[in-house]
């Protein structure tokens, strides 16, 4: 009895020993993982201080996105990558895009920050297939669906008819252009590569189909605004992120606005961004968007 309970006692200890090992480590590994998480906000905002934006949050802006201007000379200095803007008034959205180097992985800024580490929440970036001018059919922009909202975590209230009613545009800057897009659609979708899918919508027909594929996939399981009309000539912008499973992505999806169309938002509005929103009301039903991502860890929504 006295060695068998003398084995007990040691395999206890073990046991304990083990244990302990375990959660050491896994605590390490989560300051890790937050530190990591806690410089790239830094870096993000030290970049956003570059680029001269302010966050959504902060006062109403003096200038009117549509207008805005983005430093583009002082980023590329320091990030070589950075080739545009996205702005999404009402979300966190407000990030520069990035594009990886030919001969570097084409999902490169998926698994890697601003500084290089490797790790959550990676950037936001288009594949090497679309081009850097945003004149592709579609232009396809990926984003982690992190659980604080950053990066593209905060494009599920478009889920929201009301939300997606209230916060319709998408403002994409580069050292080139300004370009606003409409939303139009939100929903969830399968998981395929969707320039792949469609072989790069070299094919007119083919996207085509994929818009009536866009309005009946959203008018069933998203977000559709009917009254905005889009067709084979018009440019489309996807954000795409992750929604919860393996096999599946949430999408918000806009149609690139004319310059005349851009005026009109302007028409009616004051400085500040809840102005714009609210001009952009009228004579609106819903819209609804499109995003894809990939999760990587536990801070990413899968």
């Amino acid at each position: 009895m006295k060695f068998g309970n003398w084995n007990k006692e040691l395999i206890y200890k073990v046991l304990s020993i083990i244990l302990g090992i375990i959660f050491m480590i896994s605590l390490i590994m989560l300051v890790l993982h937050y530190t990591v998480l806690r410089k790239n906000d830094e870096k993000i905002k030290d970049v956003q201080e570059i680029a001269d934006v302010k966050p959504d949050e902060d006062e109403e802006e003096e200038v009117p996105p549509e207008i805005r201007t983005i430093d583009f000379t002082a980023l590329q200095a320091e990030y070589p990558d950075i080739y545009a803007w996205i702005y999404v008034p009402g979300t966190q959205v407000n990030y520069p895009i990035l594009q990886s180097a030919e001969g570097v992985d084409t999902d490169y800024y998926l698994e890697h920050n601003l500084d290089g580490s490797v790790g959550l929440p990676g950037c936001i970036y288009t594949q090497q297939a679309n081009a850097k001018d945003f004149s592709d059919r579609d232009t396809v922009v990926y984003g982690h669906n992190m659980r604080n909202d950053s990066m593209f975590g905060s494009l599920h209230e478009y889920e929201d008819e009301t939300f997606l009613m209230e916060h319709p545009y998408i403002y994409i800057y580069t050292p080139e252009q300004n370009l606003v897009y409409q939303i139009f659609a939100s929903y969830v979708s399968d998981d395929k590569l969707i320039l792949d899918y469609y072989n790069y919508f070299i094919e007119a027909d083919t996207f085509t189909d994929y818009l009536e594929e866009i309005r009946s996939s959203a008018s069933a399981k998203g977000v559709l605004n009917q009254d905005l009309e889009v067709d084979g000539e018009d440019r489309i912008l996807t954000l795409s992120t992750c929604n919860g499973s393996d096999t599946t992505r949430y999408l918000v999806i806009g149609k690139l606005l004319t310059e005349e169309e851009v005026a009109a938002i302007g028409e009616g509005t004051t400085d500040s961004v809840q102005s714009e929103a609210e001009a952009a009301l009228q004579g609106m039903t819903g819209e609804s968007g499109e995003s894809d991502a990939e999760d990587l860890g536990e801070d990413a929504e899968e």
